[in-house]
């Protein structure tokens, strides 16, 4: 299967509730009252129902002007970053069918794109981190034991970092797994 293939809307699909995407206008859809859509650099919000083919920012009885920041959304240009990421990881040929490396592919995906929206909130400010194994606040304490097969390996612990890299491991770790045997044998010359 080409990965290239996934696209940044079938991920907005998978994960519809996950994530506050970027809403870009189009002329060929409807909106309807309190709709908030970004144009040509500007938030804009539905005044009125059933609004098809009417660009915000021509009438100020269909669409009004708002606050907003495009940064605060997730953007398609975040999620093929995030795609890109995944790429170099993902080994599709562990999956049976297109619809599980799909899925897989996508769990990975949104696992990079949460890692790399935190990075961004915390820009130059960021810190790397490790799971953590316990944790104090003044007289309460927290503590969770990480199996020493995700904690010994560096690439396993980064997908516990979150609950999408969490998923793709379930979803990969199975696939990891095989029978050996070994079989005493010859040749002939």
């Amino acid at each position: 299967m080409d990965l290239t293939t996934i696209t940044p809307q079938a991920f907005q699909s998978q994960f519809f509730r996950d994530f506050p995407y970027l809403n870009i206008y189009s002329a060929a859809t409807t909106y309807n009252t309190g709709t908030s859509v970004y144009y040509n650099g500007l938030f804009y919000t539905a005044l009125q129902n059933s609004l098809l083919n009417v660009t915000p920012g021509t009438n100020g009885s269909d669409w009004q002007q708002t606050d907003g920041c495009a940064n605060d959304y997730v953007q398609i240009q975040d999620i093929t970053n995030a795609f890109a990421e995944a790429q170099i990881v993902f080994n599709q040929n562990l999956f049976a069918s297109d619809a599980a490396v799909t899925l897989a592919y996508l769990y990975c995906t949104a696992h990079y794109l949460v890692n790399d929206l935190r990075a961004a909130m915390a820009g130059i400010n960021g810190t790397g981190q490790f799971p953590v194994a316990s944790r104090s606040v003044g007289s309460m304490s927290e503590s969770y034991q990480i199996p020493d097969r995700f904690k010994d390996n560096a690439q396993l612990a980064f997908f516990t970092s979150t609950p999408y890299g969490q998923k793709f491991l379930s979803l990969v770790l199975p696939n990891l797994v095989g029978n050996m045997a070994a079989v005493w044998g010859g040749t002939n010359p």
